[in-house]
């Protein structure tokens, strides 16, 4: 008896370890992808400053623009 029992545990056991392997495993694959998304994450983020910089950078083109047509048509008597 107390060897059935000794064998019954064990097997318990390498189950128990077989399911832990398996857990630890798919942690690991989580984890890889986690970082991915990060990784993912912080380019989504330098392309929004780029853009964010770039549409600043075109808005003081447009004011400049805005002012040469403002003084052009000052000079010609085109103003309401």
């Amino acid at each position: 008896m107390t060897e059935d029992t000794s064998n019954l545990v064990l097997e318990h056991l390498r189950a128990i370890r077989a399911t832990q392997g398996e857990h630890s495993r798919r942690f690991d694959e989580l984890g890889r992808r986690i970082t991915n998304v990060e990784d993912a994450l912080r380019a989504v983020r330098r392309d929004l400053l780029v853009h964010d910089e770039d549409t600043a950078t075109l808005r003081q083109e447009v004011e400049g623009l805005r002012s040469q047509v403002d003084r052009i048509n000052a000079r010609l008597g085109l103003v309401d």
